[in-house]
Order: structure tokens, then C-alpha cells, then sequence
């Protein structure tokens, strides 16, 4: 009986050590690195394994070239090149140290992963390399990344949160699929199609968030976010249009062509275009607590135009409105640049201040009703 204990240790200690050598970190062979598929690239010599935690070290180059690389995560202080037909399958983290670079023409990056995971940068992502998210990831603070030339897909139900700078030019985004703005963090797009796909959902309502579509081909409608935008910026001649009404928490800066449907817009912030926007039969509230500028380069034509937030909002440029003006709250302040139109004026609190001389103020011609506030 005691032999037979003895012999279950010996396989039970035997096992264990071949389990901690299969799931020890290995890091590149740190004389230069090579194929990721090679096993004289990798110390302990071998084969990644999806338990496997990856370090490139600093010096080498690490080439993704054949289809069926793998690893647990992976932490790059030297390089990994992609190539066509090189697919890498990450189960956790990707880190790229400030030693560190991604580069290829092609190739594919995936992200598998078994539980949260972030990728994280402390150098520019900048290539044609693929990347595809099967499962949720976070793009960390200080991440910045650029793919406007690589398509990115992203599959159905899988939710990206992004804390970083990311820009993207072409995304396949799967049904019910998602995209989360973090707290100051940037997505610029350059081409149509975010988001496209039935159920998928854009939150982009944290603070000093910004949204930026510099599209200059093809037409598309505006995803409309879970909760309006923070900072929302509209460049390129794609013409835009929007298919609900629009909240622009706090700037909204646009110099494309804009078509709103006929459907409204509240701007919390600073209202700059530089583009053309068709009004429609639309409103636009600018409902801002703190100073508000409503200005660009091109004078803005608005259908209905209403100031309701407590705080200050001053031209900045000359202002058309052709149907109704209205004041309920705060102070609109004219300064010294022109407030004309077909428009009537309603104003039932708040302050209307004008500056400019040698005119009927204001300059608007329709019907006035005014119960409260005062005009100055």
C-alpha cells in the first residue's frame, strides 16, 4: 500500500511540474527574437500556448506570420510585425511599452478574452494590421490608436469601452454590438458605417468626451447615443443628416454640410459652424448652465432658435432666425453682430442684450411677445 502512495505522489508531483512549466511566462529569446510560430524564438524554448503570458523583449523583433499564433496576454517592449497570413489570438491584456512597437501591412490581431481585458500603449498604434473583438475590452487611458486604413470588426454583442485616443477608418460593428466614450476620451471615425448594424449602442455622454466623425465620402444619418454627446465635431463633405433629435451635452462643432431632418437640437455648450446647415422646421435650444458662444465662420440660419439655460450665451457671429426667437432663461447676449430674420421674438424671462448701433433693435421682424425679463 505504501508503494502505491508513493507512486501516486511521484505522478502527482511529476504532473505538477510539467502544469508550471506549461503555464510559465515566456518572453523572446532575447538575441533577436523571430517567427512567433518558431520554438528557438521563445525562452523556455517551445510553443505558445493560450495559458502563456508573452513579453517581446526590448531589441527583439517578433514576426505574427502564420495563421494560428496564440497566447493568454501579451506585453511588448521590442516589435511585433504582422504579415499576411499571420493571425494572433490574445486571451488577455495586450501591453505596448514605451521600448515597444506593433507594425505590419497586414496580418490580423484578435482578442479572445476569457475574462476583462485592456489594451494599453505607451507608444502611437499606427498600421494596416486587423483587429477583431470577440469578446469586451477596454482601451486604456493614454492608449492612443490609429487604424484608418485596417478594418476593425467588431462582433455582435461585444462592447468596447474606450478611455483613450482611438481612430478608426472602416469598422464592422456585429448586431447589438457597443461602443462606450469614457471620461476624456477621443473616437475619431473617418469613414461611414459606425455602428450601423440593428441594436448596436454608442454611450458617449461622460465628461470632456469627444465624438468625431472627419468623413469625407459618401452621405450617412448621425447615430444618436444612449444619452446625448459630450463634445460632438462634424468635418469632411459627407453630408450629414439626422434620423432623431440630437443632444450635444456640452460643444458642437460642425464644418460639413448638415441636414436635421426637421428634427431638433440642444446644445449645452459652445454652437461653432463653419459648414452648411439646413435648419429645416427644427428647433435649437442652447440650454447651457455656464457661458455659451454661438458662432463659426458661417452664418447660421435657424428655423426656431431658444435660449433656455440659466447661463450667458453671446454671438459671435451674424445670426439668422426665420420663424420664432425665444428667451425663457439666463442672458442672450447679442454684442455688436447682427440678429436678423422673418423671426418673431418670445421672451418670458432671462435677458436680451444688444449693442449693435445705428439699427432698429433687434432686427428681427416678426410678431413680439414679451411677459417678463428685460431687453437691454
Amino acid at each position: 500500500m505504501k508503494i502505491v502512495y508513493k507512486l501516486i505522489l511521484i505522478c502527482t508531483l511529476a504532473f505538477g511540474i510539467s502544469f508550471n512549466a506549461y503555464c510559465m511566462p515566456r518572453t523572446s529569446n532575447g538575441t533577436g527574437g523571430g517567427a512567433w510560430s518558431s520554438p528557438n524564438t521563445w525562452n523556455p524554448v517551445g510553443f505558445p500556448t493560450n495559458a502563456d503570458d508573452i513579453t517581446i523583449l526590448a531589441g527583439d523583433v517578433v514576426t505574427n506570420t502564420s495563421a494560428s499564433n496564440i497566447c493568454l496576454s501579451l506585453t511588448v517592449n521590442g516589435t511585433l510585425s504582422s504579415a499576411s497570413p499571420g493571425f494572433l489570438k490574445i486571451n488577455g491584456n495586450y501591453t505596448i511599452g514605451l521600448t515597444g512597437s506593433e507594425i505590419g501591412s497586414s496580418g490580423i490581431i484578435s482578442f479572445y478574452v476569457n475574462a476583462p481585458a485592456i489594451i494599453s500603449s505607451s507608444v502611437l498604434i499606427s498600421n494596416r494590421v486587423v483587429y477583431i473583438f470577440y469578446k469586451n475590452m477596454t482601451v486604456a487611458a493614454g492608449t492612443t490608436i490609429s487604424k484608418t486604413t485596417a478594418t476593425v470588426t467588431i462582433q455582435p454583442s461585444v462592447v468596447i469601452t474606450n478611455q483613450g485616443t482611438v481612430t478608426f477608418g472602416t469598422v464592422n460593428c456585429g448586431i447589438n454590438s457597443g461602443w462606450i466614450n469614457d471620461v476624456g476620451s477621443i473616437l475619431t471615425l473617418t469613414k461611414v458605417g459606425f455602428l450601423a448594424a440593428a441594436g448596436t449602442t454608442l454611450t458617449a455622454n461622460a465628461a470632456n468626451n469627444t465624438i468625431s466623425y472627419n468623413i469625407s465620402a459618401g452621405s450617412e444619418t448621425i447615430k444618436n447615443p444612449v444619452a446625448g454627446y459630450y463634445n460632438l465635431s462634424l468635418s469632411g463633405t459627407t453630408i450629414r443628416s439626422l434620423g432623431a433629435a440630437l443632444i450635444v451635452l456640452n460643444n458642437f462643432t460642425t464644418s460639413s454640410p448638415l441636414n436635421t431632418n426637421n428634427r431638433n437640437i440642444t446644445v449645452g455648450g459652445n454652437w461653432l459652424n463653419s459648414g452648411t446647415f439646413t435648419a429645416g422646421t427644427g428647433t435649437v435650444t442652447l440650454n447651457g448652465a455656464g457661458a455659451q458662444s454661438l458662432g463659426g465662420t458661417s452664418t447660421t440660419t435657424f428655423y426656431n432658435l431658444t435660449k433656455s439655460g440659466g447661463g450667458t450665451t453671446t454671438l459671435a457671429k451674424n445670426t439668422v432666425v426665420t420663424n420664432l426667437f425665444n428667451i425663457s432663461s439666463g442672458i442672450f447676449n447679442a454684442s455688436t453682430f447682427g440678429l436678423t430674420g422673418a423671426a418673431g421674438f418670445t421672451q418670458t424671462n432671462g435677458e436680451l442684450q444688444l449693442a449693435k448701433l445705428a439699427v432698429t433693435l433687434p432686427e428681427l421682424v416678426g410678431a413680439y411677445a414679451i411677459s417678463g425679463g428685460k431687453v437691454t
